[in-house]
């Protein structure tokens, strides 16, 4: 079973998977754009940030723009799943942007789900968006508003790799190198990155730069000029932090930013 309607501002997924689980679709990722994932049938452990999840059947996570996140499930049969990913412009006037969500939910966010899935196969395009937005914002009213069926079980994560994390979120306005955050966590260079990578299924430095470049777009939509962002963010030259930016978005800095100049 698969569904995926897709237009410029947002994106709708159902897939079931019948056999075991393609380990290669469960990569490690964060989106400017909001992400709901909506687990069907299947089971497994997410890590959002520092906080690591098992979530089984009707668990349902709402995960913020920004937010590295990795899904990751052991081999599995009858796996099925719902994603949709949102730009932050499409939230209802009427709630505030929500923060992190996850929870066990019933059967008329399931219903929900598997409404709009019907509708996928029979409406043309222009209807169909329409009713997606409608299906998104009645989702999020829900969600933001209903008690929890049942809380969604948080497993410990790593200390150190929530204090790595922290450091880094804290300090992204400076160079950073592995070698400061090791020698902050008094432990050496080979330790952190072997427990980081295992944790968080991305390198120690990856995830550095990740979160500069996306703290560098809200600058720039912010306004800030593109020179100014590379000094925020503790870049020694202006080249680099291009090239950062380049790679990691596909586009120049200057085509993010603001029109109001700071």
């Amino acid at each position: 079973m698969y569904n995926y309607v897709e237009y410029k501002q947002i994106l709708f997924q159902h897939n079931n998977t019948i056999g075991e689980v393609d380990q290669s679709r469960f990569f490690n990722h964060l989106h400017t754009s909001y992400e709901i994932l909506f687990i069907i049938n299947g089971s497994g452990s997410i890590v959002i940030e520092d906080n690591t999840y098992e979530y089984a059947q009707n668990a349902i996570f709402l995960i913020p723009p920004g937010k590295y996140h990795v899904l990751k499930t052991p081999p599995q049969r009858d796996y099925e799943r719902f994603v949709i990913n949102f730009a932050p412009e499409l939230l209802p006037s009427s709630i505030a942007p929500p923060q992190a969500i996850h929870k066990s939910v019933g059967e008329n966010i399931r219903a929900l789900f598997y409404k709009f899935d019907q509708y996928a196969d029979y409406y043309p395009e222009r209807q169909l968006y329409t009713l997606l937005i409608s299906f998104l914002h009645e989702l999020l009213i829900i969600l933001t508003s209903e008690e929890e069926i049942e809380p969604v079980r948080q497993s410990d994560t790593h200390p150190l790799v929530k204090k790595a994390i922290s450091y880094i979120g804290e300090n992204l306005d400076k160079p950073l190198e592995l070698k400061d955050i090791a020698d902050e966590l008094f432990i050496s260079q080979t330790y952190l990155t072997h427990i980081f990578t295992k944790t968080m299924k991305i390198s120690v430095m990856r995830y550095v730069r990740i979160k500069k470049m996306y703290l560098a777009r809200e600058y720039l939509q912010q306004g800030y000029l593109t020179t100014k962002v590379s000094e925020m963010l503790g870049y020694k030259d202006y080249p680099t932090f291009y090239k950062n930016y380049h790679n990691f978005f596909g586009s120049a800095p200057s085509n993010d930013k603001s029109v109001t100049l700071r």
